[in-house]
């Protein structure tokens, strides 16, 4: 398959063009980088979408689409919702590894610490705390070794997993017969992956200019090859589908 024909290796060229073309624009405004933290709307939208409850969300649209397969008699295919939780199962155990818990202190804690991440008091004197501890701490703060960027592979990872369901799976024709109710659960299936994927897009682009360092955010774009680990992995244990159709996308 050439590359434009695919989306997914198209989408992830456009982030990893973003994350190249952004360095030198990032070198330029740094100084304007407390603004952009400390504006009320940037910080809600980071919340609500992407820091808080940015997996909810993922989840409400990544799951939603087994709709978008429902035949004329508003059945979806066993098949369908198996592959879906195989890949949704694979990217939550990688999330969790990363940004929750790794037996213990998350993956980016650990890297942190290991490359001379420590907190200290008030006093500037060395505190024994680990870092998601630290920083909820008022009278302490934490010195970052290598900040393993979380935010981009997050952002990467949900992003081009619901891509790949909205624009490489296939799906039944519009032109069939559907319920009242399935036509309507569609629409906002589509219109809420759509929404999602433009806030994460911008999400990525203000990261990319404003945050973290070049070194960091590069490291986070190991969410682009764990999203092909994941629809690797699937297509390995559902090759084919209930009429013998590869699903895969390579």
């Amino acid at each position: 398959m050439n590359l434009p024909k695919n989306p997914l290796i198209g989408a992830s060229l456009i982030y990893v063009g973003i994350f190249v073309i952004t360095i030198p624009i990032w070198i330029l405004v740094l100084p304007e980088k407390r603004m952009i933290s400390s504006n009320p709307f940037c910080e809600a939208v980071n919340s609500i979408f992407v820091q808080d409850l940015g997996y909810v969300w993922f989840t409400l649209a990544f799951t939603s689409h087994c709709f978008l397969f429902a035949d004329t008699n508003d059945v979806i295919p066993t098949p369908i919702v198996a592959r879906q939780l195989l890949k949704y199962s694979l990217n939550t155990f990688c999330w969790v590894l990363v940004n929750l818990w790794c037996f213990g202190p998350l993956l980016v804690e650990k890297l942190n610490t290991a490359t001379g991440g420590h907190c200290v008091g008030k006093n500037l004197q060395l505190v024994d705390m680990w870092m998601r501890k630290c920083r909820r701490s008022a009278s302490n703060m934490w010195v970052d070794g290598f900040d393993l960027l979380g935010h981009y592979y997050f952002l990467l990872t949900l992003s081009l997993l619901l891509l790949h369901n909205r624009n490489n799976l296939p799906v039944l024709s519009d032109t069939a017969t559907r319920s009242l109710r399935i036509s309507a659960i569609l629409m906002f299936v589509r219109a809420l992956s759509a929404w999602l994927l433009m806030v994460w897009f911008l999400e990525f682009c203000v990261t990319s200019m404003f945050f973290h360092t070049v070194g960091e955010r590069m490291a986070g774009l190991v969410g682009i090859p764990v999203v092909f680990m994941v629809l690797y992995v699937e297509n390995k244990v559902y090759p084919e589908d209930e009429a013998g159709e590869n699903y895969t996308i390579l």
